[in-house]
């Protein structure tokens, strides 16, 4: 089953929008060593302000009711 959620811009810079029909219940961005870089519960707003996340490789973990989603993601 594909994911219904899709990450645009992927390189981003600042703001990172999810498309999803899906309630989001929680987002985890991890760094490349896998620690936790910004954690978000409740997600109303599906349009994330990451302009302090350094720039490089992250995984981010989108759980909502009935999916969890792990993509890669690279901030610019």
């Amino acid at each position: 089953q594909k994911s219904a959620i899709i990450l645009y811009p992927n390189p981003f810079t600042e703001t990172l929008t999810i498309n999803s029909s899906e309630e989001i219940n929680q987002i985890t961005i991890f760094d490349v060593l896998g620690k936790i870089v910004f954690e978000k519960r409740n997600v109303e707003d599906k349009s994330l302000s990451l302009k302090n996340l350094q720039c490089g490789n992250y995984t981010i973990k989108i759980i909502s009711k009935n999916v969890v989603t792990t993509q890669k993601i690279i901030k610019e």
